[in-house]
């Protein structure tokens, strides 16, 4: 696979596949058996061969995880400071991180950045969301994997992150994959004309 991005120093991307027990069943009934996680540059990737075509997602999961090691590398180490640490930063970060991932992955189709629908994404937007944009003290859990008592689905953070990404990129298609990188999250927001 092509990786049309490349890290902004040559400082070695470790890359470990671990199997991953099969009772994990949000892994196993909604991320297609594939689950990573980007920790200090490194990708950890973990799968339950049992699901099927789980394979498929092995290449997805790692563009996904490789563009939060590129991101994190040029405002963590280039500019010696992280981001804002802001809802939308939370929120772009995945939402740049999928469609990275979508477009080296294009027949894929994963269910975290597709399952809500419009009358969902209005009101949750109005209730929740919007409100949170510019805060740096929330609770993560709840706002990007979900919260089924408050009535927020699972992974509606990565929903709203990869919606704004695409209104983004519809408005602004000349702009690629790395100058978005080093954009900040706030202003890809406010260029993208995300509204409902």
């Amino acid at each position: 696979m092509c990786i049309p991005i490349s890290n902004y120093d040559d400082d070695p991307i470790v890359i470990a596949i671990y199997p991953l027990d099969d009772e994990n069943c949000i892994v196993k009934e909604r991320q297609n058996g594939v689950l990573g996680v980007n920790v200090f540059g490194n990708i950890l990737i973990n799968v339950n061969p049992f699901v099927q075509d789980y394979i498929e997602w092995i290449p997805y999961v790692f563009a996904h995880e490789y563009h939060h090691t590129v991101w994190g590398n040029y405002w963590h180490v280039v500019h010696g400071r992280g981001g804002t640490g802001s809802f939308i930063e939370a929120m772009l970060i995945d939402g740049q991180a999928d469609t990275f991932a979508k477009i080296l992955n294009p027949t894929l189709n994963p269910t975290w950045i597709s399952h809500i629908s419009k009358e969902q994404e209005k009101e949750l937007w109005n209730k929740y969301y919007y409100k949170l944009l510019n805060e740096t003290n929330f609770d993560y859990s709840r706002y990007m994997f979900g919260d089924d008592e408050a009535g927020i689905p699972w992974c509606t953070g990565y929903f709203f992150g990869y919606k704004i990404i695409d209104c983004f990129r519809k408005c602004y298609p000349q702009i690629g994959v790395k100058n978005m990188i080093e954009m900040s999250s706030e202003e890809i927001f406010a260029m993208s004309d995300y509204c409902l």
